[in-house]
């Protein structure tokens, strides 16, 4: 049997709202199977394992965030505009797949060198495209600035904590899930005004 590309299409992007919803643990293949409109022994013939098709969905979602960030970065525009689209792709992008990271970081956890195999050959142009970023914050800032591992580290936390604490942090707050994404939204603005009053550093 011939595997037609419409079909797989269908599939991952059942999987994707899926996974988005309950994660890799809370899915279920025939629940998959049933939102693409295949039988059972269909969807493991387009893909062997529940793992399998979520590690296909996470590389190309991987792929195009890398694609996007290299975009951002490598493009004309001041450091604040940069910065301000990072966050903003960055808080939307995980927002639309909570899941994720928790899968990256169990994934990680059971086979260390996961990560990176599959970010094995997108590292060449995150590092050109982290370079240029840099050497931008040198021209635009002066010689004074927190180190970029520093900065890029503080990017991720404060765009992706929040989403995986989600959980936790609406009990905290008080929040339903309607004001949660409401914050999470507000999030974008304070993240990027944070992130720049951090980049001189205080001799």
């Amino acid at each position: 049997m011939t595997k037609d590309q419409s079909t797989e299409a269908r599939i991952k992007e059942a999987a994707s709202t899926i996974f988005m919803k309950k994660g890799l643990t809370g899915a279920r293949m025939q629940e998959i199977a049933d939102a693409a409109s295949i039988n059972k022994a269909m969807l493991h013939y387009y893909f062997r394992s529940k793992q399998k098709l979520f590690e296909v969905i996470f590389a190309e979602k991987v792929d195009a965030l890398f694609t996007a960030f290299a975009r951002i970065f490598q493009s004309e525009g001041t450091f604040r505009e940069k910065i301000e689209q990072f966050v903003d792709l960055e808080i939307t992008f995980i927002s639309t797949f909570p899941s994720l990271p928790l899968f990256v970081l169990n994934e990680a956890a059971k086979n260390p060198s996961f990560v990176e195999d599959h970010m094995r050959s997108r590292k060449e142009i995150l590092k050109q495209s982290l370079k240029i970023t840099y050497d931008q914050m040198k021209i635009e800032f002066g010689p004074d600035i927190i180190p970029l591992d520093h900065f890029m580290i503080n990017i991720f936390s404060l765009c992706i904590y929040p989403i995986i604490a989600r959980p936790i942090a609406k009990v905290m707050l008080d929040k339903d899930d309607a004001a949660y994404d409401v914050f999470i939204e507000s999030r974008k603005k304070h993240v990027t005004e944070l992130l720049l009053q951090t980049i001189k550093v205080k001799s």
